[in-house]
């Protein structure tokens, strides 16, 4: 703390004497030199139980953000994992990405493959609904996908 205290000494001598920075850094120095003098006086750190209070408040305010996601997430996300369940559909789907991979890099491969997984399975949802029965897509490398 005695070497912040000569730190903020330092700042405080290369400003003006009648900024408001002058006076904000003198407010510090003089709270530093009073927590040297009497460490009971010193500020204490919050509780681990505040920190975890405070994070789950911050991921609270995320969620409450984010309700659209967290919907799809809960409720039709679940669609698209289960195709991956399937191993014909995860293996052709690997095969494609490396196929793709080779020829044009791996974030544009899995950005492909990604997408037509998804449109694939929108087609699956799709025929379901009218009763129809489909399964998860097959992959076919340098073509697309079939359900």
């Amino acid at each position: 703390m005695s070497a912040a205290l000569a730190s903020w000494r330092q700042a405080l001598a290369l400003l003006p004497p009648d900024s408001t920075q002058h006076n904000a850094v003198s407010a510090r120095i003089l709270e530093l030199r009073r927590a040297l003098d009497d460490p009971a006086t010193a500020t204490k750190h919050p509780s681990p139980w505040r920190k975890g209070a405070a994070g789950l408040g911050a991921l609270g305010a995320l969620l409450a953000k984010c309700k659209f996601a967290v919907l799809f997430v809960l409720t039709k996300a679940k669609l698209l994992l289960l195709g991956l369940t399937k191993v014909g559909t995860l293996f052709s789907m690997l095969l494609s990405a490396g196929l793709y991979w080779t020829i044009w890099g791996w974030r544009f491969a899995f950005g492909l493959v990604l997408s037509i997984y998804i449109h694939e399975m929108g087609h699956v949802q799709a025929l379901q609904r009218y009763g129809i029965k489909a399964t998860a897509p097959v992959f076919i490398p340098g073509i697309g996908a079939v359900i």
